[in-house]
């Protein structure tokens, strides 16, 4: 069996690194909320992998886009 990508990875990626950038160029609330949204993709599709690991091939780039999503909050916070 052929496995298949997360389905919300790409655009929780997107996302985060947009939310990283605002926080880093203006200090808005923007960066908080595309990080906050970022984060409940990430959490929906870990709960997804959760239920069948095997069926997923792109989990390390999940993790990746959570730590991101994460330090954009908190640069946010404290920027």
């Amino acid at each position: 069996m052929e496995q298949q990508k997360l389905p919300n990875v790409t655009i929780a990626l997107i996302l985060s690194i947009v939310s990283f950038l605002c926080c880093c160029v203006s200090a808005g609330i923007g960066g908080v909320i595309l990080s906050g949204i970022a984060l409940i993709l990430v959490n929906k599709d870990t709960k997804t992998y959760q239920e069948n690991p095997q069926e997923y091939s792109n989990f390390s780039t999940l993790k990746t886009t959570k730590i991101v999503a994460i330090i954009g909050l908190v640069l946010e916070y404290f920027l």
